[in-house]
């Protein structure tokens, strides 16, 4: 946002301190030529003729003034719009490091939560055997007469109420919410 040593608002008040000194520029440029108009009708006269030379004279000065006075506005404007441009592009460039390195922390917490993820793989598949064993021992037991099914859903059953906090909860609704992606 820094041109040189000047600020964006730096700029700005400079700007509107060369447009008020150009106003009062062309506000004694307008009561000059009145003048020179009021004087011009009596030009015969030669102390008149004298004024108006000078008033010309002075109202070339004037005019110059005013000529550099509307440049420098120019400049201060172009030199506003580098600076705001500037600005820009280093909000932007702020933002596109920042989006970056999210994107890099985003693969590194990606990477350990699938290694987590892979990590469960051998566990749940040994959960499931073991509770597909006991489920067809359960079976047998009640063609014999002797009804267990209901421990045997409480015990196969991975997630138990009063074990299931708040983390556990999130686990289990961010992976329901998963999605795979090319």
């Amino acid at each position: 946002m820094i041109v040189g040593s000047e600020t964006l608002v730096g700029l700005k008040a400079n700007k509107v301190q060369l447009e008020v000194a150009l106003i009062c520029l062309k506000r004694r440029q307008a009561e000059m030529e009145r003048r020179r108009s009021k004087l011009s009708d009596q030009a015969d006269d030669p102390v008149v003729a004298a004024r108006l030379v000078v008033l010309s004279q002075d109202l070339a000065t004037i005019d110059d003034e005013v000529v550099q006075g509307e440049q420098a506005v120019r400049d201060v404007n172009a030199r506003i719009e580098l600076a705001s441009r500037q600005a820009i592009d280093h909000g932007l460039e702020e933002l596109l490091v920042a989006d970056s390195g999210m994107s890099e922390e985003l693969g590194a917490l990606r990477g350990e939560i699938l290694e987590g993820l892979r990590q469960l793989a051998e566990p749940l598949r040994r959960y499931q055997e073991v509770a597909d064993r006991k489920s067809r021992l359960v079976r047998k037991l009640g063609n014999r007469g002797k009804d267990v099914s209901y421990p045997n859903y409480l015990d196969c059953s991975l997630l138990r109420q009063t074990e299931y906090d708040d983390d556990l909860r999130y686990v289990v609704e961010g992976i329901k919410h998963l999605h795979v992606v090319a």
